[in-house]
């Protein structure tokens, strides 16, 4: 036979036991201690510095002369030997003046026929040459336009 387990009746539990344990009331308040607390002291602040006179500024105007080179020779003075000059000018082939030319050969030997002598022309206009600066008094180059 097997075994049944106990049956627990609740009410015979409850009647056994009796009647819940007091509890103890909970301790008296008693407010927190109080320090002595000195007087609020006002903050102190350093009087102002005495007023001098009217500020009077002077303007600085600084200039930096920038030289614009162009195809004229141009007044300046040399930053190398300080002397006040016109400068000196001499033409030359630059890089705008071979791509004109090889423009100029790629077209007339590939496209359009142009004849060999018109390749030689951007080295006789002066608007295709770079305009090299110099200075007369020191022969040293200033710029390049």
């Amino acid at each position: 036979l097997p075994l049944k387990p106990p049956l627990l009746q609740w009410s015979s539990m409850a009647e056994k036991s009796g009647p819940p344990p007091a509890y103890d009331s909970p301790p008296a308040y008693s407010p927190p201690p109080t320090l002595p607390v000195a007087a609020p002291v006002a903050p102190q602040y350093a009087p102002p510095p005495p007023a001098a006179g009217p500020h009077i500024s002077i303007p600085v105007f600084i200039t930096a002369r920038t030289n614009v080179y162009g195809v004229n020779p141009v007044e300046m003075d040399c930053p190398h030997c300080n002397a006040h000059v016109v400068t000196h000018i001499e033409r030359t082939a630059g890089a705008l003046t071979w791509l004109i030319v090889g423009i100029c050969f790629f077209l007339g030997f590939f496209l359009a026929g142009i004849p060999w002598c018109l390749c030689c022309i951007p080295f006789c206009a002066d608007s295709c040459l770079d305009v090299l600066h110099f200075c007369p008094s020191c022969r040293r180059a200033l710029g390049r336009y």
